[in-house]
């Protein structure tokens, strides 16, 4: 009697935790579905009538129901196996089984116990749909698919089956099927929101924008849910449909005034559109709704600046500079302010107090030397910069060209090369330094030195487009190793490709390899990107010319004549134009 007294009592604590667990997985469902890897919950079976309470069956169900709640799992898979042991055609039990192997992580066994329901009952649609599910995470797509097709044959209509096998497709990269299942299930149902929704990410996917933009507008008529509403903005932003990613933006700040994340959209959206004002005071709203305004405001000056309202970017920069004195990208920016506004004394003060050891250190100096140029006060330029590089404190590389050039407006060759024969002895691996050095010497017309320096450039980097292109292009000005230039130029064009330049550099090496057609391919490509560069012209017209077509030759060198500045230039260009002429039948 006592025993039986304790069973029953047993069985009450059983029953008591059981519906406790039951409203736990009402109020927190999250712990009780276990998330799949990929993304995708995997359904739990729902319960069907427990098994009768008069048999063993019954006794081990409810020993593996009692160690399931309080998470001993392994304890409860064995006491649910010995229950379908003395009753193996137990269909709750091993739905049971099968949610605790879910549960656990282990699919394989799991999907065999599915399997095994299904033998029994091959209409079990909720089965069938739990192993589906639990295939298509086990990246057995194949058998997924299969199990989704006896689904629809039990339940054609069927939107959630099809919705999940479209998906299953789309995952698997094979997007016609899962637009054919996607499409099959908008027209069973017109009014369904994920049908339209997961056809609006899989034409995103496949950049059909038009269909893409369709499905949103009709899966936001349906349900003007935030996350997609976002999402199909995005999409319009970023295909320059900016009037009605405007639209939307605007109605979700009619809905929640106080969300930083509109205001934040909004400001890039207008600055996009050039709506500087607007992005301003979009991202004045902003700053009542955040911590750090710093960068913001930042922001703020940068678009005041660029409204040329230079007083008032000052202003609103002194602010941010009292607030915060070291901040040196505001000073920085506060300095351009004022020197734009034409406060140079008040731009060189605020300069002047941002030390070496700033990050934006070398543009703090620039501007300076910016400013001297104004002032045209070259010899401030040069002291400041030789006391700069005399100080491995404040020394910077970039520091060593502009100074080299401060002394070549000087007409001071001799100090220019010194200056850079300086850089490269403290700068040895810089590939920019002994480029510019180059470039330097080519100037003095010791082309043989320049090469040699370019050269080094080369060695420290070898994808510098200018090096390449600076050796590439001497190679075939000089007629010389004409296959080796046409690598190197083709090299920076790669790097480069909207360089002007640099395509007047290949369409040249083309030429000297008598290949006029890809030459004069080359130089009109370049003439669009440099329209205003004689050279560019007067090559043109040599590449025309050597092609057998004068009189278009004529007019490049017509075009040329009327770019070119130097009398030197116009001269030896009139002597081949009357060259030109003079043969002409």
């Amino acid at each position: 009697m006592m025993m039986f007294i304790l069973e029953k009592k047993i069985h009450l604590s059983v029953w008591i935790q059981a519906g406790l667990s039951v409203l736990f997985c009402l109020f927190f469902s999250a712990a009780c579905t276990p998330v799949e890897h990929g993304g995708a919950d995997l359904a739990v079976l729902p319960p069907l009538e427990e098994p009768a309470a008069d048999d063993c069956s019954y006794f081990y169900f409810m020993w593996g129901k009692s160690a399931e709640l309080e998470g001993r799992f392994d304890e409860a898979r064995e006491a649910y196996e010995k229950s379908l042991v003395c009753d193996p055609e137990e269909k709750f039990v091993t739905r049971k089984l099968a949610n605790l192997l879910i549960a656990m992580g282990k699919r394989e066994q799991a999907a065999a116990h599915l399997e095994q329901m299904i033998a029994h009952d091959p209409e079990d649609l909720e089965s069938l749909s739990v192993l589906a599910n639990l295939y298509g995470s086990m990246d057995r797509v194949d058998d997924a698919v299969i199990v989704f097709a006896k689904i629809l044959a039990l339940d054609p209509e069927d939107q959630h089956t099809l919705l999940r096998l479209g998906v299953l497709y789309a995952r698997n990269k094979e997007y016609s099927r899962a637009r054919e299942v996607l499409e099959q299930m908008v027209d069973l149902d017109p009014d369904s929101f994920m049908g339209h929704s997961y056809l609006a990410k899989l034409f995103r996917e496949l950049k059909y924008y038009d269909k893409a933009f369709d499905a949103y507008e009709k899966a936001l008529q349906i349900n003007w849910a935030p996350i997609l509403v976002y999402e199909a903005a995005e999409l319009y932003e970023s295909r320059k449909r900016f009037s009605r990613a405007l639209e939307i933006y605007q109605r979700l700040l009619e809905e929640d005034e106080t969300n930083p994340q509109l205001y934040s959209r909004l400001s890039r959206l207008y600055i996009q559109l050039g709506l500087y004002e607007k992005a301003v005071e979009s991202l004045h709203e902003l700053r009542e709704y955040i911590t750090d305004t710093t960068k913001i405001d930042m922001t703020i000056a940068r678009l005041l600046l660029d409204l040329k309202q230079f007083d008032r970017a000052a202003d609103h920069l002194q602010t941010l500079v009292e607030d915060k004195p070291r901040d040196d990208s505001a000073s920085y920016l506060l300095a351009v302010a004022r020197f734009r506004a034409g406060d140079r004394a008040g731009a060189k003060a605020v300069l002047k107090k941002i030390t070496p050891d700033a990050d934006n250190y070398e543009a703090v100096i620039l501007l300076l030397l910016q400013i001297n140029e104004a002032e045209e006060d070259h010899d401030a330029s040069i002291t400041l910069l030789e006391g700069l590089i005399a100080d491995q404190a404040s020394r910077q590389a970039a520091f060593y060209p502009a100074l080299a050039s401060l002394y070549w407006q000087a007409k001071d060759p001799a100090a220019t090369l010194s200056v850079m024969a300086r850089a490269v002895d403290i700068y040895p691996d810089d590939s920019r330094i002994w480029y510019e050095y180059g470039m330097f010497l080519e100037r003095a017309g010791q082309r043989k030195a320049a090469m040699s320096k370019v050269a080094k450039s080369l060695k420290l980097d070898p994808e510098n487009p200018y090096a390449l292109n600076f050796i590439g292009y001497n190679w075939a000005d000089q007629g010389i190793h004409l296959e080796r230039a046409l690598d190197y130029i083709s090299r920076a064009v790669k790097v480069r490709p909207h360089d002007g330049f640099i395509r007047d550099s290949l369409g040249w090496v083309y030429y000297r390899l008598a290949d006029y057609q890809q030459a004069i391919k080359e130089l009109q490509a370049a003439i669009k990107l440099e329209p205003q560069d004689p050279t560019i012209h007067d090559h043109l017209g040599d590449s025309l010319l050597a092609a057998d077509r004068p009189r278009e030759a004529m007019a490049a060198y017509e075009n040329a004549l009327t770019l070119y500045e130097k009398e030197e230039d116009r001269q030896k260009l009139s002597r081949k134009m009357d060259r030109l002429k003079a043969a002409a039948p």
